[in-house]
């Protein structure tokens, strides 16, 4: 009976020394991942789910491996590890969102968006699924589809930055573009950004308002002069008017700078 209970106890503390060691390693590795020490945060939670395999915390911790993972470019090793945090617990939004963003980096857009239209089943007003799901199901020609996830993010705030952009996107897709405009209008009036300056100029490249055009590519380099695509349309904006060599100049300054590869090739075939 004596001995019985000795086992008892040693096997009790053997427990409590094991998941002591567990919880260290939890907290190490938060604090590898606030300071992106992603290696070191990779290796002390793989440590933790080994000491022990059937913590109801795990999950959570698959959901941090992951994220480590595809940080270091592992997509592979994170999507499976966010597919044995799922098998524990289906319904997690954030592991779906995870593993959605590890598809999407991975090319996997068909996978991606059954995460996220899974996401949108479990919190109909998540921002996130509501904009990847939006963005992907226009690339999918979904129009409908992607306008009511915008319009969704919309109807919980109206000046929410996914949903302004993510309608200017989609009636810009429609062809709409007076549309477009508005939306875009309603974000720079939110936020005084260089992109922001971009999309609008280039609708209204698109609906042949070139003064405008000429105004937004100016605020927008007042904000970044580093901005290539602003110094692309203001150089296909030189090229609409004959001017050929400031329209050169600006080019070599949009490639300078970065400009976007496929809209060179569109504006400059």
């Amino acid at each position: 009976m004596i001995r019985n209970l000795l086992l008892v106890i040693l096997c009790l503390s053997a427990m409590s020394v094991s998941a002591k060691d567990y919880y260290e390693r939890v907290d190490s590795a938060d604090i590898y991942i606030a300071r992106q020490r992603w290696e070191d945060a990779e290796r002390t939670l793989k440590e933790a789910l080994r000491l022990e395999p059937g913590n109801i915390l795990n999950s959570m911790l698959l959901s941090n491996l992951g994220y480590v993972q595809h940080s270091q470019g592992k997509l592979d090793e994170a999507i499976e590890s966010y597919n044995i945090g799922l098998a524990m617990t289906p319904n997690s939004l954030i592991l779906k969102k995870h593993r959605a963003n590890a598809y999407i980096d991975a090319g996997m857009t068909d996978e991606a968006y059954e995460d996220l239209a899974d996401g949108i089943k479990i919190d109909p007003n998540d921002i996130e699924c509501r904009n990847k799901h939006g963005l992907i199901a226009l690339a999918k020609g979904e129009l409908d589809v992607a306008k009511a996830d915008f319009e969704t993010i919309l109807k919980n705030d109206a000046s929410t930055t996914e949903g302004l952009l993510g309608m200017t996107i989609w009636a810009d897709y429609s062809g709409d573009y007076p549309t477009a405009i508005e939306y875009i209008t309603q974000l720079i009036d939110k936020e005084h950004r260089a992109e922001n300056y971009f999309t609008r100029a280039l609708l209204y490249v698109k609906t042949n308002n070139l003064p405008a055009a000429d105004d937004d590519v100016r605020e927008g380099l007042k904000i970044d002069n580093r901005y290539g695509d602003l110094y692309l349309i203001r150089a296909y904006l030189h090229k609409l008017r004959y001017r050929n060599e400031e329209a050169e100049i600006d080019k070599k300054l949009a490639i300078e700078y970065n400009a976007d590869a496929q809209l060179i090739q569109q504006l400059f075939p």
